[in-house]
């Protein structure tokens, strides 16, 4: 998948959206990322969860920071416990390599076709809940 918004960034902020990456692949507890201001960090950070929209399962974060430093120590939060997150992964994965079986022969615009009517058939909200 293109990266859309980390090929938009400056050095500095791609190097902190790929040590966020790498940092919650791993589901590490804290890790050190090149310091950026406040609202910097924010946008790299919302950026990133653009980009990888499977990575749903960090909801925020917060960070260290130490005078003249030019890391900050990042902490994120995650929505669940680590066995939990690494389950979710796996039945997705597995989830998604059977939904793009059928469509690898396909042309792009069957593809997108293919993915947008299984969505159509597939997808039912849940009117009960808010």
């Amino acid at each position: 998948m293109e990266q859309y918004y980390y090929n938009h960034m400056n050095k500095a902020q791609q190097a902190a959206y790929h040590s966020i990456l790498s940092g919650v692949k791993n589901l590490a507890d804290e890790f050190q990322i090149p310091a950026l201001e406040g609202e910097e960090l924010y946008n790299v950070f919302f950026q990133m969860r653009l980009d990888h929209p499977e990575i749903f399962w960090v909801s925020s974060y917060k960070y260290r920071y130490y005078k003249d430093s030019p890391n900050l120590i990042f902490i994120p939060e995650y929505l669940f416990d680590k066995k939990k997150i690494c389950e979710h992964q796996k039945a997705m994965t597995a989830r998604v390599e059977k939904l793009i079986r059928p469509a690898q022969k396909l042309s792009e615009w069957e593809k997108e076709k293919y993915v947008h009517d299984f969505i159509c058939e597939n997808i039912r909200y849940d009117k009960l809940k808010k």
